[in-house]
């Protein structure tokens, strides 16, 4: 174990600078996820630290081509408290995983990344997409980028990036049918993420352009408030649907 925590020491910082310097992360967002994965690969190995790396690649081009096409979803440099809310539930995995060795845990955490790049592909690439969005609990039409809304194509998208996961991780300790749960798992987190963005989340409209966003301040101005909880950010809603698919994952894995 510390063996793989000082490989990963070098391998981090690589990565951090890459992040910093492409824009994709913050420093202190960089640093946060360089410990991340220090973590991961000292409790959870090769495989596991090998398989976020290469999902946090590919969320990385992904938000890279949204951002290039403008869409409203794709803002700067994600922070600490993102990264935070998308690898913490992953990393506490790890943690359980070295305390009480079980398969449980990976397929938890397996489905946890899994789920964060599924509803990434979902958010920046389905908005890229033409088709009809609607509130998922209520199916009424919504504005493209609105929380809680769903489109066919975003849905498409966001299972293919679970089969992704499947791919990636089937040659893994998982086996085939870890990877099969960690991707089922993750993809009904992805609905869950929707169905609280619907029902709980903030939802605010931008007073200067008039787009519909998650964020509290849009434009340099205070966007007006149309409906949820305001407290309940994105991080919040990719938190919770994080916990849910590992949970769910850990559930079906010992059920079945």
């Amino acid at each position: 174990m510390l063996t793989r925590a000082l490989i990963g020491l070098p391998l981090g910082a690589l990565i951090a600078l890459l992040a910093v310097r492409g824009r994709v992360l913050t420093l202190p967002a960089a640093l946060l996820a360089a410990g991340m994965l220090i973590a991961i690969l000292a409790l959870g190995g090769y495989h596991a630290a090998g398989y976020i790396v290469v999902i946090f690649g590919l969320c990385a081009a992904v938000h890279a081509v949204a951002k290039r096409k403008k869409s409203r979803h794709a803002g700067g440099a994600r922070g600490v408290r993102q990264v935070a809310c998308n690898g913490l539930v992953g990393t506490l995995c790890l943690v359980g995983y070295a305390l009480l060795p079980h398969p449980c845990w990976l397929v938890a955490y397996y489905a946890s990344v899994t789920e964060f790049f599924s509803d990434t592909v979902a958010s920046d690439l389905g908005t890229l997409c033409g088709g009809t969005v609607r509130d998922i609990c209520r199916l009424c039409r919504v504005p493209r980028g609105r929380s809680g809304g769903v489109s066919a194509a975003g849905t498409l998208l966001a299972l293919l990036a679970a089969a992704v996961g499947f791919l990636l991780s089937f040659f893994s300790e998982l086996g085939p049918l870890g990877a099969a749960v960690a991707a089922l798992a993750a993809f009904l987190g992805m609905l869950f993420d929707s169905v609280l963005g619907s029902l709980v989340q903030g939802k605010f409209r931008c007073r200067v352009c008039g787009a519909a966003t998650e964020r509290r301040r849009h434009c340099d101005t205070e966007a007006e408030r149309l409906g949820g909880v305001a407290a309940v950010t994105n991080g919040t809603v990719n938190l919770l649907s994080g916990l849910f698919a590992a949970a769910l994952a850990a559930l079906l894995y010992l059920l079945l």
